[in-house]
């Protein structure tokens, strides 16, 4: 099975909902049209034309870039493709001058970001209840 890379081509609202309820997270499908425009960058991994994987940046183009989202469909896991979105997405925005890249992530999820050659340390967040 071929998995394609593909920077910057923004899937379907549809698409990506349905990516994000196959691990569990909510679709949100009203909210992509929006959000698209706010990413620096966005790398999705593609078997043939379905949508397997997605990393979506942040960033302020000069130095910092901030990982909103990286997801991999669960029947694509242990494939090597949620690094390859994510060393993708570093050589993008880096080719553009970024040098610092940030993630959070649940502690389950370190081992991964580690493999991608993170660091991990401390942070905090708020999350706001959706309504």
């Amino acid at each position: 099975m071929s998995v394609e890379i593909r920077v910057d081509q923004r899937p379907s609202p549809a698409a990506l909902g349905a990516l994000r309820a196959s691990v569990g997270w909510e679709p949100r499908t009203e909210n992509w049209p929006r959000a698209f425009d706010a990413y620096a960058c966005t790398v999705a991994a593609y078997d043939a034309e379905r949508l397997v994987g997605w990393v979506s940046l942040l960033s302020d183009s000069v130095h910092h870039a901030f990982f909103a989202d990286v997801l991999v469909h669960p029947e694509y896991h242990r494939r090597g493709i949620g690094r390859d979105l994510v060393r993708r997405a570093v050589d993008t925005l880096a080719a553009c001058g970024v040098s610092l890249f940030h993630v959070d992530c649940a502690e389950e999820n370190t081992a991964f970001y580690q493999a991608c050659g993170f660091r991990i340390g401390r942070g905090g967040y708020i999350e706001l209840a959706q309504s």
